[in-house]
Order: structure tokens, then C-alpha cells, then sequence
């Protein structure tokens, strides 16, 4: 198992008063450094007039804790007794807690590192935050690492069974135990590294949750009104949006499961070459397609307007075959495959090619002038006119007529151009049924 040693009292740590942490590899590993490194550079690099170092220890094993003294920087070693709590004065920069009991207390103020240790407890800071937990072979604690208030954190659970909220913005995991994360501050970048129940509800800025490293039965919920951007996918899992208008990311190459039954006006972003799967969320969800991803889309919810997908560059896909809510689908620039469910679905063309099937429902199949090229392909391969389906052309001079007595045989499937150039075919659908019944709309 790694190790992060620091100075003891003799400032030295290579003396054999030198403390030495454990941790496993992770967020927690990465902070620990930062302090070690810190605390060194301290020790090897002395203030001017300062013959030994700039740095000064003060053990603090039994009694009250004495304030801070001189210019130098400051490092307070805490040994306390299970259940006993301290407030550790301000001008410490420094807590290194080699504690060897759990159930204890340490209270610091703003801008102070703690080396947590390996036996649990609860860590309390107001403001700027470093806290991290050490790790340890057998009977790992659990910690409660609480920061309240704005600033920069980095916040790290250990190996056992923590619970951290965190309120400023910066870097925090909950380690490899089972864990409750909580992040409200918007700015946070969450490792989820273990079994993480993880809450989102900043009401403000960009949070980050890093699912790389997650382990099987972790949960994320989001809350707020922030911008989430999620990387990786929770194994097994799923993410759920909760009532507020949630905006959520996914991340290029994954594949990621988002239960939004609860939200309104549910934001996704999928990620390039990425598998999503969107569940509800259909009261004015909004789903932008990444290139070459294909996100799938199941929902009921009918009230507050069908849920819009929009394609971006390049090539991608909407499957929505399994949702009863109204879609409206626009495709992009590349090649777009747009599948509806059993809703009245609206689809439109593109610039590139699209493929459109409406599925049950009277869907309408749309082609703008100003959206399409001279390039541009329409597939349609389910069109019913029992059912109510409509082909809609706007920003072209062609009456409905005129586009009827074109349609001619294309492979076996009735087609026809318009005037720019776009070609649009009926899979399915002979010459003489396309010409008599299919229900042209132009505008």
C-alpha cells in the first residue's frame, strides 16, 4: 500500500520521528502528496535568517492546544482520545491526526490541510478545505468530512465508510468504501471511486461526477439547477434528475443510463460515439445527439410538450421505439436515423442523409428549404396515411399536386425530388399507392 510521510517534531522527515501515512491509490493518494510535498518543501527550503527550516511542529497529545507562535509554517500532530474533539486555532496550515482510536473530532478553520488518518472521525472546516483519509489493512474507519462555506476544496474519503458534503468548489471523492456524497457548492469535480450514493444539487455552475472508477451500486441524483457533466457510467446503474430543469453530459465513447421520470425540462448532451439510454423526462425534455452516439429514449410523460431531440455533426441516432410521449426530432448536417414511438411524432430533415420512422401515432415527416441541401437524402420507411401521416414541405414552390405526378419507381420504393436537389423516398410504398394516397402538406 502506498505511503505520504511528513515531519514529526524534530521537522525532519527522515528522522525517526517522521509520520507515515497509508493510503490506496486514488484522489486520496494525489492530496496526501500535495501536502507531503508541501510540508517538505518547507523543511528543504528555509526562510531567510532561519538556520533549520521553515517550518515549526507542535505535538498536541493531551490538554488544549496551544496557539500558533512565529513566522513559520505551521504543523499541528494530534493525538486524541475515542470521543474527544478539538478545535484547532487558526495559523495552523498544517494537521497531521495520528489518532489510533475512532469517534473523535477535529474542527479547523479555513485553508487548513488535514491528513485525516486511517481510524476514522469527523473533520469540520468552514471555507477553503484540504482534507484527506488515510487507509490501513484491516477494520478501515469511517469518516464524515464536512466543508461548509465558499472556497477551493480538496476533500477525500479512505477506505471505509465515509460521508462528505462539500459546498465550495474543487476536487473530492469519497475513497473506496461504501459512501454518501453530497456536492452543492457547483464547481465541485467528484472521483467516484467506490459504492457511491451521490447527491448533486448546486444550484449554480458546472459540476463534474467522474464515473471511470465507479463501482457496481452506486446511485447519482441530481437536484439542482446546475450544469452536470458526467464521465464514464455508473456500473449497473443509473442516473436519475430529480424535479428541477437539469442539464446533464455525457461523455465521448460510454455508455450512460439517465432516469429523468421526475424532471421538467431535462437537459442531456450526449457524448460522441456514445450509448445512452434517457427514461422519462418527456414535460419539455431536451436530448442533443453526439456524433456517431446513439441515444435511446423511453418515456410516458405527455404533459408540458414533447421531448426535442436535435442532432449535431456528424452521424447519429434517436431511438425512441419504446416511448408513448410525442417526440419532435431535427436532424443535423451528417446522417441521422430518427425512430419514434407510438406518440404523434414530428420528424425533419436535414442537410445529410435521414432516415425517419414514425412508428404508431399520426406523425408528421417535415422538409425545410432552408434546412436541407442539394445533397440532402429523406427515407421514410413506415409512412401510413390509416394512421394520419403527413408529408410537410415548407420554402418550396412545388404544390402538392405537382409532387404527386413526379413520384417514380426507385428500386421498388416510390421517390421523388425537389427542386434543390433533395430526394425523398417512401420504403414500402409503390408508385401508384404513393401518387394516390399519400397526404402531401406544403407550406
Amino acid at each position: 500500500m502506498p505511503t505520504v510521510t511528513v515531519p514529526g517534531a524534530t521537522n525532519d522527515t527522515s528522522s525517526a520521528n517522521a509520520i507515515t501515512f497509508s493510503f490506496s491509490t486514488g484522489t486520496g493518494l494525489t492530496i496526501a502528496q500535495q501536502i507531503s510535498n508541501a510540508l517538505a518543501a518547507a523543511v528543504s527550503n528555509p526562510a531567510p535568517g532561519n538556520v533549520n527550516n521553515n517550518l515549526k511542529v507542535t505535538n498536541a497529545f493531551s490538554g488544549a492546544i496551544p496557539a500558533p507562535s512565529g513566522s513559520s509554517m505551521q504543523e499541528l500532530v494530534l493525538a486524541l482520545s475515542s470521543g474527544q474533539s478539538s478545535v484547532v486555532p487558526a495559523g495552523y496550515g498544517f494537521v497531521a491526526n495520528i489518532s489510533n482510536t475512532p469517534n473523535t473530532t477535529i474542527q479547523a478553520a479555513a485553508g487548513t490541510a488535514i491528513l485525516a488518518g486511517a481510524f476514522g472521525g469527523t473533520f469540520l472546516e468552514s471555507g477553503s478545505a484540504t482534507i484527506t483519509a488515510g487507509s490501513r489493512s484491516t477494520n478501515q474507519g469511517n469518516s464524515v468530512i464536512s466543508q461548509t462555506g465558499s472556497g477551493s476544496i480538496m476533500l477525500a474519503g479512505g477506505d471505509g465508510n465515509d460521508t462528505i458534503s462539500a459546498a465550495g468548489s474543487g476536487t473530492l471523492s469519497g475513497g473506496a468504501g461504501t459512501n454518501t456524497i453530497l456536492m452543492t457548492g457547483g464547481g465541485e469535480y467528484l472521483f467516484s471511486e467506490g459504492i457511491d450514493a451521490i447527491t448533486v444539487s448546486s444550484s449554480s455552475g458546472v459540476d463534474t461526477v467522474d464515473f471511470s472508477n465507479a463501482q457496481k451500486g452506486s446511485t447519482y441524483t441530481l437536484t439542482g439547477a446546475a450544469t452536470v457533466i458526467t464521465k464514464g457510467a455508473i456500473p449497473g446503474g443509473t442516473i436519475t434528475a430529480a424535479a428541477a430543469a437539469d442539464t446533464a453530459y455525457g461523455a465521448d465513447g460510454q455508455a450512460a443510463s439517465f432516469d429523468a421520470t421526475k424532471a421538467t425540462g431535462f437537459t442531456f448532451v450526449a457524448g460522441a460515439n456514445s450509448q445512452s439510454t434517457i427514461t422519462g423526462g418527456g414535460a419539455g425534455a431536451t436530448l442533443f445527439g453526439g456524433s456517431g452516439g446513439v441515444v435511446t429514449y423511453n418515456s410516458s410523460v405527455t404533459g408540458g410538450g414533447a421531448a426535442t431531440f436535435v442532432a449535431t455533426g456528424g452521424s447519429s441516432t434517436l431511438d425512441a421505439s419504446g416511448s408513448s410521449a410525442p417526440v419532435t426530432g431535427w436532424a443535423g448536417t451528417g446522417n441521422t436515423v430518427l425512430t419514434g414511438g407510438s406518440g404523434n411524432d414530428t420528424m425533419v430533415a436535414g442537410a445529410g442523409g435521414t432516415t425517419m420512422t414514425g412508428g404508431g401515432g399520426a406523425d408528421i415527416f417535415a422538409i425545410l428549404a432552408s434546412a436541407s441541401s442539394t445533397t440532402a437524402t429523406l427515407l421514410i420507411t413506415d409512412f401510413n396515411v390509416g394512421q394520419g401521416d403527413t408529408l410537410a414541405i415548407f420554402g418550396y414552390q412545388s404544390s402538392a399536386g405537382t409532387i404527386q405526378t413526379n413520384i417514380v419507381n426507385a428500386g421498388g420504393a416510390a421517390s421523388f425530388k425537389l427542386s434543390d436537389g433533395t430526394t425523398v423516398t417512401f420504403s414500402g410504398i409503390s408508385v401508384g399507392a404513393a401518387a394516390a394516397s399519400i397526404r402531401v402538406q406544403t407550406i
